[in-house]
C-alpha cells in the first residue's frame, strides 16, 4: 500500500499518478549530420507488476529529416524509499529519480563512451494528481550527440 503525503517533492505521489496511460510529444534534436532530428508522438502506458513497480511501454511515430517510422521503448519504473529507481527490461539501472521540492529531479547515466543528462519535471497539484511531466535528455559523447524533450500528459 502506497500512503500518500502532500508535502512537495513526495515520490510516492508521482509514482502513484504515472500509473495509466500517457499521450507523448517528443522532439530530438541531433548535432551529427549522419543521424536523424525530428518528432516522436505516440502514446506510452505505465501498468503496474507489483504496488511497487510499473512496466513503461511506449509506441510512437518517428518523423525525421530522413523518413517516418514506428518506435517502441519499454522500462522498469520500482519505487524505492526515496526515490524512483528507471531501469531498462533487462533490470540495468537507467536512472534514479530523486526529487527536489519543485518536483524536479537530475540524473546522469553513461552508456558506453557517451553521457546521457537528464531532467524531470512533474508538474503536480496539492491534491496530489499530475496531468503531464517533461524529461529532457542531453546525450553526448563519441557515438550519440543529441537532444530529446518529451513532455507527456495524461489520457483521461
Amino acid at each position: 500500500m502506497v500512503v500518500l503525503m502532500k508535502k512537495p517533492g513526495n515520490i510516492n505521489a508521482v509514482f502513484k499518478a504515472l500509473n495509466g496511460q500517457w499521450r507523448f510529444h517528443r522532439s530530438l534534436r541531433s548535432r551529427k549530420s549522419t543521424a536523424p532530428s525530428g518528432t516522436v508522438t505516440g502514446v506510452a502506458d505505465f501498468v503496474s507488476n507489483t504496488p511497487m513497480e510499473y512496466r513503461y511501454s511506449e509506441c510512437g511515430e518517428f518523423k525525421s529529416n530522413i523518413g517516418v517510422m514506428e518506435v517502441k521503448k519499454e522500462y522498469i519504473y520500482t519505487l524505492e524509499e526515496a526515490h524512483i529507481q528507471v531501469k531498462f527490461t533487462d533490470g540495468k539501472l537507467y536512472n534514479e529519480v530523486t526529487l527536489d521540492s519543485n518536483y524536479e529531479a537530475n540524473c546522469q547515466h553513461l552508456c558506453g563512451d557517451d553521457t546521457y543528462v537528464t531532467k524531470y519535471k512533474f508538474n503536480i497539484d496539492n491534491q496530489s494528481s499530475m496531468t503531464s511531466f517533461w524529461v529532457h535528455h542531453v546525450v553526448a559523447g563519441a557515438t550519440k550527440d543529441y537532444d530529446s524533450e518529451t513532455t507527456f500528459t495524461k489520457l483521461v
